[in-house]
C-alpha cells in the first residue's frame, strides 16, 4: 500500500471518497481532473482491476477516457436532458446538479406503509431534511396510536400524512449544485436548534471566489425526532442539537480539510451557551454534563455564539417546512 500512496499520491488520497465499488469526487480544473483520473486508472490497474462507467461535466476529461469506461457517449452526456444515478440520487452533467428520483407512494396509509415512503427518500446530506422530519414526525405518531402494522391510522393522522404526501411529489423538481467550492473555505458555520417534536443541525461553507466576493452554501443537515417515551425539556433538547451539530462539523471538518479554527457554531438558546461555557461540565448532572464535555472536545466553547431565533436557519429543522 505504501508503494501505491508514493505512486499515485492524488489517487491515494481520493480512495476516501469511494461507497463500496462506486466513485464520487472532483477537481479545480480540467487538468487537475484529468490528472486525477489518470492515477486512479493506474492504481487500480496495477491491482489488476479496471474504473468503468465514468461520468463528467468535463469534455477534456472524458476525450482522455475511452468510449467502453464512460457511462453515456459524449454527445449524450452533456444533452441537456441526460442524467446519471449517483448513489440514489440524479444527477445532471449539463446543469452540474443532483435532483431527487420520483417517489413510489403507497396509496394506503398503515403504519408500514407509512415507513416504507419515508425510507425511500433518500436524501444522504439532509438537503431537504425539513421536509422529510415531517414525514419522520407523523410516522411516531403512528406508532404512538399502538395501531398493527397494517391497520389504517386515525382519521386525524391520516389527513395528516395525506397532505404530506402530497408535497413528497413535487421532489424530482428539487434540485441542488454540485459543487459548492469548499476551498479556499473561510469558514465553516453551523446551526442548531430544536423544538418539542425534533431537533436538528445544518453546515454552510463561506468561500470566496476569484474575485474575492463572498459565497454561502448549505454542505448538509441533520435532523432526530425528539423522544417520545423519555420526554425531554427544551432545553436539553438544545443541547442534544448541539451535540448534533458538534458531531456533524466534526465529519465536514474530516471531509473537506478544514481546521477547527475556521469553524463557527451558532445556537439561539442562551442555556445551551451557559452549560459550554462553564468551566466544570461536572457540575451539571450527567444528562448536562457528559454532552457538554463531549461538544466542547469536538468544538471549544470559544466558537460558540448566539443567533437570534428568527435568523436562525436551522428552525426550519426543527419544526419542519414545505
Amino acid at each position: 500500500m505504501g508503494v501505491l500512496k508514493n505512486n499515485f499520491p492524488k489517487a491515494a488520497a481520493a480512495t476516501k471518497n469511494f461507497y463500496v465499488d462506486d466513485y464520487i469526487g472532483g477537481a479545480e480544473s480540467d487538468e487537475e481532473a484529468l490528472e486525477l483520473y489518470k492515477q486512479l486508472s493506474g492504481m487500480f490497474s496495477t491491482c489488476g482491476m479496471s474504473l468503468r462507467k465514468w461520468s463528467s461535466n468535463s469534455e477534456k476529461l472524458l476525450e482522455n477516457i475511452p468510449p467502453e469506461n464512460r457511462e453515456l457517449a459524449s454527445s449524450k452526456m452533456f444533452d441537456s436532458e441526460a442524467t446519471v444515478k449517483t448513489l440514489g440520487l440524479i444527477w445532471n452533467p449539463t446543469s452540474d446538479k443532483f435532483h431527487f428520483n420520483e417517489l413510489k407512494i403507497e396509496e394506503n396509509v398503515t403504519k408500514r406503509s407509512m415507513l416504507t415512503t419515508i425510507a425511500r427518500v433518500f436524501d444522504p446530506l439532509g438537503s431537504i431534511a425539513p421536509v422529510t422530519i415531517q414525514g419522520k414526525v407523523l410516522v411516531q405518531k403512528a406508532f404512538e396510536e399502538r395501531v398493527n402494522w397494517d391497520d389504517e391510522v386515525s382519521g386525524e393522522l391520516k389527513e395528516e400524512w395525506l397532505r404530506y404526501k402530497s408535497e413528497l411529489t413535487n421532489l424530482p423538481a428539487i434540485n441542488f449544485p454540485r459543487y459548492v467550492g469548499v476551498k479556499p473555505a473561510v469558514e465553516i458555520i453551523g446551526y442548531c436548534d430544536a423544538s418539542e417534536k425534533a431537533y436538528g443541525a445544518c453546515v454552510y461553507v463561506l468561500s470566496e471566489d476569484s474575485n474575492g466576493k463572498p459565497n454561502m452554501h448549505l454542505l448538509c443537515a441533520k435532523t432526530r425526532v425528539a423522544p417520545s417515551k423519555n420526554r425531554q425539556t427544551i432545553p436539553r433538547l438544545e443541547l442534544m442539537g448541539a451535540v448534533l451539530l458538534a458531531e456533524l462539523m466534526e465529519k465536514v471538518m474530516t471531509a473537506v480539510s478544514i481546521p477547527v479554527s475556521k469553524a463557527k457554531c451558532y445556537t439561539d438558546s442562551m442555556i445551551v451557551l451557559h452549560y459550554l461555557r462553564s468551566n466544570d461540565p461536572a457540575r451539571w448532572k450527567t444528562f448536562v454534563a457528559n454532552r457538554v464535555a463531549l461538544i466542547n472536545e469536538i468544538i471549544p466553547h470559544s466558537k460558540w455564539a448566539h443567533v437570534r431565533s428568527a435568523s436562525n436557519p436551522a428552525d426550519c429543522l426543527s419544526r419542519g417546512c414545505s
